[in-house]
C-alpha cells in the first residue's frame, strides 16, 4: 500500500460516514475511536516502506533516521496521545486535557524526538483573497440588519456547537449557499432565511485547518502532515450519532481545542489563526469557517459585534434565500 492509497482509505471512511445510512454503527464514542486507533495501525504497517521513506525525505521534517518502524512509531505516539486527552476530558479534568494537547501541539517532551517543527504548523491552512464569497444564513421575521454573529447583548443565545462555548459569540460561515442552507436545518416557522456574502479584505488570512481531504485535493496538502494529523482531523469530524440531549461526545476534542484556543498560553494561536476551518457532516464536500469574536480591550464588550472580525470581511445586505 502506497501513501496516497492508505490516505484514500483513511479518510475515505471518514468522507463516507456523512452520507446518510453509511454512518457507524450505536456503539460509544470512545469505543468506536479506540476501533479506529487500530485500523489506523493495522494500515500503517501495511504502507509500503520505501514508497513511505521517499514521502518523508519529501515532504517530512522527521529527526534522525528515517525508517518505517521510527514512523509507525511516531504516529502511535500522537494517537496514543489523543486519546490519553479524550479520556481526561471525559473525566472533566480538563485543565490536564488542555496541558497535554498544548504539550502536543507544541511539539513538547516525546514528540520532539521525531519531530522537528511544532506540531502545530502542520494544521496551517491560508485562505487566499481571490474575492471568493463565504455565506452566512439567518432565519428572521422580517429583514435583520445583518447577518454577523449573536451580538454581544445577547449572547446567551450563543449555544454550544462543535466549535463554539454557551455564551460565545462566533462567526460560522460556508464556502456555499448549499452548504450554510443545510447547516442551519429546517427554515423556522414564520421566519424566512436570509443571507450575507462575506468577502475576506485581507490578502491571506490564516486558519487552524481540520479538514478531511477527498482523494482529488490530496496535491494540496504535504502528504506525511495528513497521516500525523489523521488523529486529531479525526477526533473532530465525527459526526453526530444520537441528536437528542443536550450534549455529544463526538465535541469533545473540538470543544477542547477551541478553549485552547483562548488560554493565555496559547496566544500566539490565537493572534496568528483567526478561527477554525472544518468540513461539514451534513452537506459531504461543504467546508464551514468558525471565527470567535475575538476583542483586545480587557473589559467586556457589553454590545454590538467583534470589531477585529469587522476588519477581515466586507459584508452585503442580507437577501433572502430562495
Amino acid at each position: 500500500m502506497n501513501v496516497t492509497e492508505f490516505l484514500t482509505k483513511i479518510y475515505g471512511e471518514i468522507q463516507e460516514s456523512y452520507v446518510e445510512g453509511t454512518g457507524r454503527v450505536e456503539d460509544p464514542f470512545y469505543s468506536y475511536v479506540q476501533n479506529k486507533y487500530c485500523i489506523y495501525k493495522r494500515l500503517l504497517n501495511l504502507l509500503d516502506e520505501q514508497d513511505l521513506v521517499n514521502s518523508i525525505e519529501m515532504y517530512g521534517f522527521f529527526k534522525g533516521k528515517i525508517t518505517k518502524k521510527r514512523f509507525i512509531n511516531f504516529c502511535d505516539l500522537i494517537f496514543k496521545e489523543c486519546i490519553a486527552i479524550l479520556e481526561h476530558y471525559y473525566k472533566g479534568d480538563t485543565w490536564t486535557a488542555c496541558k497535554k494537547l498544548y504539550a502536543l501541539l507544541k511539539s513538547k517532551k516525546k514528540i520532539s524526538i521525531y519531530w522537528e517543527d511544532e506540531y502545530v504548523n502542520c494544521f496551517s491552512f491560508e485562505f487566499l483573497n481571490n474575492r471568493a464569497c463565504l455565506y452566512r444564513m439567518v432565519d428572521m421575521d422580517g429583514k435583520p440588519n445583518n447577518c454577523w454573529h449573536i451580538p454581544y447583548e445577547i449572547r446567551r443565545y450563543a449555544s454550544y456547537s462543535r466549535y463554539s462555548m454557551a455564551g460565545m459569540p462566533c462567526l460560522y460561515l460556508a464556502d456555499s449557499k448549499e452548504t450554510a442552507n443545510i447547516e442551519c436545518g429546517k427554515v423556522q416557522e414564520g421566519k424566512q432565511r436570509w443571507f450575507s456574502c462575506f468577502t475576506p479584505k485581507n490578502e491571506q488570512t490564516l486558519f487552524f485547518d481540520l479538514r478531511i481531504p477527498t482523494k482529488d485535493e490530496f496535491s494540496n496538502y504535504n502528504l506525511i502532515d495528513l497521516i500525523i494529523t489523521y488523529p486529531i482531523r479525526f477526533l473532530t469530524s465525527v459526526k453526530v450519532m444520537k441528536t437528542d440531549g443536550r450534549f455529544h461526545e463526538e465535541y469533545y476534542f473540538p470543544q477542547l481545542l477551541f478553549h485552547l484556543f483562548f488560554m493565555s498560553d496559547m496566544a500566539e494561536l490565537r493572534c496568528s489563526y483567526k478561527g477554525f476551518v472544518y468540513s461539514s457532516t451534513s452537506n459531504r464536500g461543504g467546508v464551514n469557517y468558525v471565527l470567535p469574536a475575538l476583542y483586545k480591550q480587557k473589559k467586556p464588550i457589553l454590545n454590538g459585534i467583534s470589531h477585529e472580525l469587522e476588519k477581515l470581511f466586507d459584508v452585503t445586505d442580507p437577501a433572502i434565500y430562495e
